[in-house]
């Protein structure tokens, strides 16, 4: 074995290692814990309720069935598919999961460059330039579809410059559609196909990528602009946020934060440890783009992947980008393909120096990463105590929890509301679709996404808010105990107004 391989072996060895206490984490971790904690509450819903893929079912659902609008649940399916065989809902296989599918993304993306870069130790620049990357490192250990879904967009990007056959035609069609389904974000990654349908003008490819084309497109119509609402109106929960186009985001879009914070994620997110690699190598990259004299080559279909999703996404959400970088997952590969020609010139001009320059950044990457190794000290306290906290309760009784955050549900392994009991606690969640419906509006007032009362005091407002939980079906609540943070009391609502 070459010195080369050996290196590269023990580097994805390193970065397996280091993936495994996050792997064993017994709670839901920092990263976009909202998110995961929702993606995780399907995939143990469709083990414990229902297997009907297309009938997903989330924690937080008030008396409601569950039952709501989401992307394609594919990925969280495929968790509850290891729940059946293993018989256990260990929070580990989603991340398992997750990391497997980032191993195999990041697989495509050399066999993607393999014949534009035309080096024996190629592999040698892809493996740490993908993985240094802030936000695959932090996706790969995340119960979240981003691996998933990035698996299938580049499995797609690979098989369009395939030989012609049936069977990657279907390869094709099937991995692009579902890459768009999983995560509509990936949706730019059928720009291939419209310069397969603009080269082959008339010819026999043209009406295969046109088919291809129409046939995606028209599946994801209609799972996002039929099925999807159809399930929200039908079971009256309108659960996940779909995203708010809207034409005053046109200020916003022309303005000088727009830029600010299109920075601001790439930076932190991107490119924070790998930044003098990463200008180094659009410098190396503006330098070759001189030389070439068609878009075939992946590298600029990638990059117009990247461009397309940088200035689109942002008009059709808004501003809320800021702190979801995922939304610009389908940047990785171009922005790999910048580190990967840096990674290049280091090691073809002194090699001893591109060894160091790896294992400092991948020590960055570990060392700045770390801090979300922790767990969060009320998903930790409620998952240590929960035994004795719903000893006497069942998995169909209704809780209300007072906080902001699904995950609180989600370790609890109850169903129910979230409430915010104090403006302290108003950092983000409580649904009020899931939630608005048990109050007056001259009761509520909203705060982004949460509900918290008027005239907050802290013992009529619980009392009159938790009997109006308990008219609508709540049998217990957990309750803050602001004396001893990250701590809860545990309420009977029956005996408790019964004493009243």
């Amino acid at each position: 074995m070459t010195k080369n391989k050996s290196f590269a072996i023990i580097f994805i060895i390193l970065y397996t290692l280091i993936q495994i206490p996050f792997v064993i984490q017994p709670t839901i971790n920092h990263y976009y814990s909202i998110m995961q904690s929702d993606r995780a509450s399907v995939a143990r819903n469709y083990y414990l309720e229902s297997n009907d893929l297309f009938k997903p079912r989330v924690d937080v659902r008030g008396n409601f069935s569950g039952i709501t609008g989401m992307e394609f649940p594919l990925y969280n399916y495929l968790i509850s598919i290891f729940y059946k065989i293993f018989k256990s809902d260990w929070i580990g296989f989603g991340r398992i999961i997750s990391y497997l599918f980032g191993l195999s993304a990041m697989y495509l993306i050399y066999l993607i460059f393999k014949h534009e870069i035309k080096d024996k130790n190629l592999y040698l620049y892809v493996f740490p330039a993908v993985t240094l990357t802030s936000f695959f490192y932090l996706i790969s250990h995340s119960i979240l579809p981003e691996t998933f879904a990035m698996f299938f967009a580049l499995l797609f990007f690979y098989f369009c410059y395939q030989k012609k056959s049936v069977k990657n035609y279907l390869i094709v069609l099937i991995s692009y559609t579902l890459a768009i389904l999983i995560r509509p974000y990936y949706i730019f990654f059928g720009i291939p196909i419209v310069l397969k349908i603009l080269n082959n003008f008339k010819k026999k490819e043209f009406y295969i990528w046109l088919i291809i084309g129409i046939i995606s497109l028209f599946i994801f119509y209609i799972y996002y602009f039929q099925y999807y609402p159809n399930l929200n109106n039908k079971f009256g929960l309108n659960y996940f946020y779909k995203g708010d186009f809207n034409l005053s985001h046109t200020k916003y879009y022309f303005s000088f934060r727009f830029l600010f914070d299109i920075i601001y994620v790439f930076g932190k997110r991107f490119v924070l440890q790998i930044l003098p690699v990463f200008l180094f190598g659009t410098y190396i990259f503006l330098k070759k783009m001189k030389k070439l004299k068609s878009i075939d080559k992946p590298s600029i279909q990638l990059l117009l992947i990247a461009f397309f999703t940088i200035f689109t996404f942002p008009f059709v959400i808004g501003n809320v980008f800021v702190n979801h970088d995922y939304y610009f997952g389908a940047c990785l590969p171009f922005i790999s393909y910048l580190s990967i020609l840096a990674f290049q010139k280091i090691y073809n001009k002194r090699k001893m120096f591109y060894y160091i320059v790896v294992i400092v950044l991948f020590a960055s990457l570990v060392l700045i990463n770390s801090f979300r190794f922790r767990e969060r000290e009320d998903f930790k306290w409620l998952n240590n105590n929960k035994m004795s906290l719903l000893k006497g309760t069942n998995s169909n009784d209704l809780f209300v929890i007072d906080g902001s955050n699904p995950a609180l549900m989600y370790t609890i392994e109850r169903k129910g509301w979230l409430f915010s009991f104090s403006t302290q606690n108003d950092n983000t969640y409580s649904k009020p679709d899931v939630t608005s419906y048990i109050f007056n509006d001259d009761e509520l007032h909203y705060n982004y996404n949460s509900l918290i009362i008027k005239d907050f005091n802290l013992n009529n407002f619980q009392i009159r808010v938790l009997f109006k939980f308990y008219n609508f079906g709540a049998k217990y609540a957990l309750i803050q105990n602001y004396s001893k943070e990250h701590e809860f009391f545990f309420i009977d609502l029956h005996k408790f107004f019964q004493r009243l």
